[in-house]
């Protein structure tokens, strides 16, 4: 059994690193509890099943935990009155871009004769899907 928690913990990391997805983190610490009770000579079904107790618990708990950080805002209400700056021309003819909190997003200006040149900064007044509704500062 050495072997499988050593296995389980090592594909927890390379899952992790791949998905992001904070779900096979848990196996670390729960493939770790395992391989304490292992080196303690405990059953391995008893291994087994703090292994999936452990790693269910840890899912359980994040979930909650980030559910209640999501119900705290949207990313509109994040970016809603920011300042951004423009990296790509503004104009009627096709969105630009802009980037705002080092992140770039597609945008354009509030009415379709709004023209925002590269560099300069534009006051965010709406989200549109994707876009960001840009008025002059």
């Amino acid at each position: 059994m050495l072997f499988v928690w050593i296995g389980v913990m090592a594909l927890s990391i390379v899952t992790e690193i791949f998905t992001r997805r904070l779900i096979a983190l848990w196996f670390l610490p729960a493939g770790l509890c395992s391989l304490v009770l292992y080196i303690c000579h405990i059953d391995p079904l008893y291994q087994i099943l703090a292994c999936l107790g452990f790693a269910a618990v840890g899912i359980l708990l994040s979930r909650i935990f980030f559910k209640k950080r999501a119900s705290a805002g949207t990313v509109s209400d994040a970016v809603m009155g920011k300042l951004c700056t423009v990296t790509e021309r503004v104009d009627d003819a096709a969105c630009g871009q802009v980037m705002i909190d080092e992140q770039y997003w597609a945008a354009r200006g509030v009415y379709e004769d709004d023209i925002f040149e590269k560099g300069e900064t534009a006051t965010v007044v709406a989200v549109e899907g994707v876009k960001l509704i840009l008025k002059k500062s």
